[in-house]
This record gives structure tokens, sequence and C-alpha cells, in this order.
């Protein structure tokens, strides 16, 4: 009885561990908002985070998602006509965002939902 006991305990804490560890989590223990951004393209890309006046890189290879800690996001994309465009998108504590290279040639941002 106690085995069974312990093993149904260990079980509950397992699943509460992974489910704590895949959520997103809205803001840090600081306070600072969170998000996940998702790199849906075929190479890694590198954005900017902005936290606190700061704006800092953050790489994110292909395919993979990242844990982004800031209020907003850049990333900036060169032309064939030398022309840089970029892109600046306010973030959302606790939302998923995708990064990826849209119909007109740019890197852009959307929410996956």
């Amino acid at each position: 009885m106690r085995k069974r006991a312990t093993l149904i305990l260990l079980g509950i804490l397992t699943f509460a561990l992974t489910t704590e560890a895949q959520q997103v989590g809205g803001k840090t223990k600081d306070g600072d908002p969170v998000s996940i951004l998702l790199n849906t393209s075929q190479q890694a890309v590198t954005v900017e985070v902005h936290l606190r006046d700061n704006w800092q890189e953050f790489k994110i290879e292909a395919g993979k998602d990242g844990r982004i800690v800031g209020d907003r996001v850049r990333m900036a994309t060169k032309r064939i006509d030398a022309a840089i465009i970029t892109v600046d998108y306010p973030l959302v504590p606790a939302k998923k965002y995708r990064v990826f290279y849209n119909k007109t040639g740019m890197w852009d941002f959307a929410p996956t939902e």
C-alpha cells in the first residue's frame, strides 16, 4: 500500500513539473514580460529583444522556439535593392509568436493562434 502511494505521488509530481516546464508564464520573478518566439524558417535567425531601454540579440535555430524576456522584438531584412527594412513588433506576455519570411521578401512576426 505504501509503495503504491509513493508511486502515485511520484507520478503526480512528475506530471506537475512537466506541465510547469511547458507553460510560457507571463512574467519572470523580476516582473519582466515573457513570451515564446517560434522560428518557422529553414535557417537560424537572430532577432533583437527590447527590455528596460536595452536591445539584445537573441538567436533561434531553424524550427525551434525560444523563450523571450522583453516587451518588443525587431528584425531587419536587407533587400536586393540594398534597402534595409526593420520590423518592430510589440509582445504580449505569455503569448507565442512565430517569425517567418513573408511573401514580400521580408522577415515578419505573427501570433501563432
